[in-house]
C-alpha cells in the first residue's frame, strides 16, 4: 500500500501546471471559429509586429503589434467596411531612419483593385502612413526587398507602371523617394540577386541582377545615386542569362551562381570589377550544371550550399577552387538524394536530407555531420520552410518548426546542435501543450513568438525560455532511453535509487500510457508511432522522444 501511495504522488507530478507554451490572444474571436492567421512576425525595438485578420472580418488583414500580453496585443492600423488593409510579405519589414517600413495598401470592395505601396509606422495608428504613391490611381507599384544601403538611404524594387520593375531609393519622405534606374524598353527590368538585400551589399554598393535588352540576366552595382548603375561583367553573351538571383556577401566578396556558357550553372564570385568576376570552381566539369542552390549561407571562413542535380551534395567553399569541397555524406544518405533548406545558426549549418521517402534534419560544422532528428518529414511540409521563417537562434539554442511524424503539420522544436539536445519544446512541460502548423518563429523582448494552431485556430503563440530551469530541463546527457526505436520495452541509463514513474503522450498531448519504472525498465503497449516519454524522479522530470515499431 505504501508503494501505491508513493507512486500515485509521483504520477501526480505529471499534472502539476508549469510554465509552458501559451496562446497570446484569440485574434479571431470576433468572427467565430476562424483563425487570426498571424504572419510575417517581426521584432522592432522590443515590440512584435505582424499581420493578421483585422478582428472584424477574417478575410481583411491588418497590421498588429504585441508586447506578449493579451491586452497588449492590438491592431495598429484599423480599416473601415469599404476597404481592406493589405500588408505585404514579411521580409519587407525593415527598420530605417526611426520607423518600421513595409509593403501595404488597400483593396477596394467596389472594383477589386489593390493599391500596394511603401508604408511606414511608428507603432501608432496616426503614425502608420504611406510614404509615396508610386503608381497613382488603381494600380500598385508592389515595392519589395527593402535594403538599407546606408543610414540615410534605403533601396527597394518597384514598378511605377511605366518602366517595369526598377530600382528606387528613399530617405523616408515622399520627395526623397525616387527612381535611380530607368531601364525603359521592352522586357527591360531588374531583380535582386536574392531576398536578403543586406547580403548583397559590399562596400558602398548594392549588387543586383539586371535584365537590359539585348543582354540577359547579368550583374550590376549601384551606390544609390540617381543614374549610377554600373554593369560589372557580361558572363554569357547576348540574351542568354549569365547570373542567377541567389548571392551572398562573404569573405570580402560577393558569391553568386553564374553561367558563362561553357560551365553550366556553377559558383562564381566578384570583387566588383570585371577582372575580379570569376568562376570559383566547375563542380560538374563541362557544360552540365552542378545545379542552382536555393540557399548560400556563411559559417566562419566558408560559404555552404547544396547542389540540386541527381548527385546532390552539400558543399563548402573558402573562395578558392581547391577549398571548394563536398561535405562527407552522413550515414544512410547517398549522393543521389536531395539536400535542401540549408541555414546556418549557433555555429553549425543545418539542413534536411532525403533518405528515400522522407526528410531528416542534420547539422554539420564542416567536418563532422550529425543526424539531429529522424523526423520523417514529407517534402510537402518543407515547401514553406524558407518563407515561413522556421529556424531562429536564441541564447545557445536553435528553435525550429518541423513535421516530426509525417502528418504535414509542423511542431515547435529546439536543438543545441546534438541529437540528445534536439527536443519537442512541448515535451519539456506539464501539462503538454503542443501547437500544430507552427510558422514564423521570431524572438522579441527575450521571448519566442510564432503562429500555431490549438483550439482557436491558427493564432499568436509565445514561449518564454527563461521558464526552463534545471528541474524542468535536466542535463541532456543525464538519461538515455534505449533501444529507441523499440517495440515498447525500453531501458533507461539512469540508476534510480527510489520510486520513479513514467507517462507517455502522443504528439497531440493526449496521455496514452503511464506506470512505474521497474528498476531501469519501462514497458508499454503502444501502436506504432512517435511519442513523448516523461519520467519523474525526485521532483525532476526527464523528457525524451521515443519511437515505437512493432514487428
Amino acid at each position: 500500500m505504501k508503494h501505491i501511495v508513493t507512486l500515485a504522488l509521483i504520477l501526480a507530478g505529471f499534472a502539476t501546471p508549469q510554465a509552458q507554451i501559451v496562446q497570446v490572444k484569440d485574434i479571431s474571436t470576433g468572427f467565430g471559429t476562424e483563425s487570426g492567421n498571424p504572419r510575417e512576425l517581426f521584432d522592432y525595438n522590443g515590440t512584435l509586429f505582424f499581420r493578421a485578420a483585422n478582428g472584424q472580418v477574417s478575410s481583411q488583414i491588418g497590421l498588429w503589434k504585441s508586447d506578449g500580453t493579451e491586452n497588449g496585443t492590438v491592431i495598429v492600423k484599423d480599416v473601415d467596411y469599404s476597404t481592406q488593409a493589405y500588408f505585404g510579405n514579411g521580409y519587407n519589414f525593415t527598420p530605417f531612419n526611426g520607423a518600421l517600413y513595409f509593403t501595404g495598401g488597400t483593396t477596394s470592395f467596389n472594383n477589386g483593385t489593390v493599391n500596394v505601396e511603401l508604408w511606414k509606422t511608428d507603432g501608432t495608428t496616426d503614425g502608420t502612413v504611406r510614404v509615396k504613391d508610386l503608381h497613382p490611381g488603381l494600380g500598385s507599384s508592389n515595392p519589395n526587398l527593402l535594403t538599407i544601403l546606408n543610414p540615410t538611404t534605403m533601396l527597394f524594387q518597384a514598378n511605377d507602371g511605366t518602366g517595369g520593375m526598377e530600382l528606387w531609393k528613399t530617405d523616408g519622405t515622399s520627395d526623397g523617394t525616387v527612381n535611380i534606374t530607368d531601364f525603359q524598353g521592352n522586357g527591360n527590368t531588374i531583380s535582386w540577386m536574392n531576398k536578403l538585400g543586406s547580403e548583397v551589399i559590399m562596400g558602398q554598393n548594392l549588387y543586383y541582377m539586371g535584365i537590359v535588352f539585348p543582354l540577359g540576366n547579368e550583374i550590376y552595382k549601384t551606390n544609390g545615386d540617381v543614374g549610377n548603375n554600373t554593369f560589372v561583367k557580361e558572363l554569357n553573351g547576348d540574351i542568354i542569362n549569365g547570373v542567377d538571383k541567389y548571392a551572398v556577401n562573404a569573405l570580402g566578396t560577393i558569391f553568386f551562381i553564374g553561367n558563362n556558357g561553357s560551365t553550366g550553372w556553377e559558383l562564381f564570385k566578384t570583387d566588383g570589377t570585371a577582372a575580379g568576376t570569376v568562376l570559383v570552381k566547375d563542380i560538374k566539369p563541362g557544360s552540365q550544371s552542378s545545379g542552382i542552390p536555393y540557399q548560400i549561407v556563411t559559417l566562419g571562413n566558408n560559404i555552404y550550399f547544396a547542389t540540386n542535380t541527381n548527385d546532390s551534395r552539400l558543399w563548402k567553399s573558402d573562395g578558392t577552387a581547391a577549398g571548394t569541397v563536398a561535405i562527407p555524406l552522413p550515414p544512410g544518405v547517398v549522393a543521389s538524394n536531395t539536400y535542401s533548406y540549408v541555414t546556418s545558426a549557433n555555429g553549425l549549418v543545418y539542413f534536411y536530407a532525403n533518405e528515400g521517402t522522407t526528410w531528416d534534419l542534420y547539422a554539420t560544422n564542416g567536418t563532422v555531420t550529425t543526424k539531429l532528428l529522424d523526423c520523417n518529414a514529407s517534402s510537402a511540409s518543407l515547401l514553406s520552410f524558407a518563407s515561413e521563417k522556421c529556424f531562429v537562434e536564441y541564447n545557445g539554442f536553435v528553435y525550429f518548426a518541423v513535421d516530426s511524424d509525417g502528418d504535414g503539420k509542423k511542431e515547435f522544436w529546439r536543438t543545441n546542435g546534438t541529437a540528445a539536445g534536439t527536443v519537442l519544446v512541448a515535451g519539456l512541460f506539464t501539462p503538454f501543450v503542443n501547437p500544430q502548423s507552427v510558422s514564423y518563429i521570431t524572438v522579441s523582448n527575450n521571448k519566442i513568438f510564432f503562429a500555431g494552431t490549438l483550439n482557436d485556430g491558427n493564432e499568436l503563440m509565445m514561449f518564454d525560455p527563461s521558464t526552463l530551469d534545471t528541474d524542468q530541463a535536466p542535463d541532456a546527457d543525464a538519461l538515455t532511453v534505449y533501444p529507441n526505436p523499440s517495440n515498447g520495452s525500453m531501458r533507461v541509463s539512469y540508476n534510480f535509487t527510489g520510486p520513479a514513474a513514467f507517462a507517455v503522450f502522443d504528439l497531440l498531448g493526449k496521455e496514452v500510457s503511464r506506470g512505474a519504472v521497474n528498476g531501469n525498465e519501462i514497458k508499454t503497449d503502444l501502436n506504432n508511432g512517435m511519442y513523448v516519454l516523461k519520467i519523474n524522479y525526485q521532483d525532476v522530470t526527464y523528457t525524451r522522444k521515443i519511437v515505437i515499431v512493432n514487428q
